[in-house]
């Protein structure tokens, strides 16, 4: 049996999404995009109604003001949209600019506090690469894989769908 739809027609609760693209071409704005608008019962996509949903914006390379300075034309759009079904408290961010080792048991405890608090239904985050650092002689393939490994668990565990950001390549 297919899990139930989180935004209808593109994820599912048990699915990962990974958007991958060259910096600054806006994946994290999409990201954002996708978590205000499903947590305030707007499709993110196709612009209707849906049942409204808990979201976790998992940033791990923004500090919380860029966040919302970059989110309040959009969130001000979601607010006159959703009116008086508006709800802040849906739709929670958590901020490490510095990035994060999700691999280290004491950041991973730090996520999985942050996910059983809010219990949300889609988790977004990134960028991997600040997900979880490179070790000593490791490649960045192998790093990833180590984070996506430890993401994938949560996502299993804690039943939402999760779509990361992901840096494309850098040529050489």
């Amino acid at each position: 049996d297919a899990a139930p739809w989180v935004t209808s027609g593109l994820l599912r609760s048990d699915w990962r999404a990974i958007i991958v693209a060259s910096e600054g071409l806006g994946k994290s704005t999409l990201l954002r995009q996708l978590a205000i608008c499903s947590a305030q019962g707007i499709h993110p996509l196709a612009h209707q109604s849906m049942s409204p949903i808990p979201t976790l914006i998992v940033d791990a390379e923004n500090p919380m003001a860029a966040i919302a300075e970059t989110g309040k034309m959009l969130d001000e759009q979601v607010q006159r949209t959703a009116g008086d079904s508006y709800d802040p408290t849906r739709c929670k961010g958590w901020s490490r600019p510095g990035g994060i080792d999700l691999r280290s048991p004491r950041d991973r405890a730090d996520l999985v506090r942050e996910i059983r608090d809010q219990r949300p239904q889609l988790v977004v985050a990134g960028p991997v690469y600040k997900l979880g650092p490179r070790h000593d002689r490791e490649s960045y393939e192998d790093a990833a894989e180590g984070v996506l490994r430890v993401l994938d668990d949560l996502r299993t565990r804690f039943g939402f769908a999760l779509i990361l950001e992901h840096h494309a390549p850098k040529p050489q």
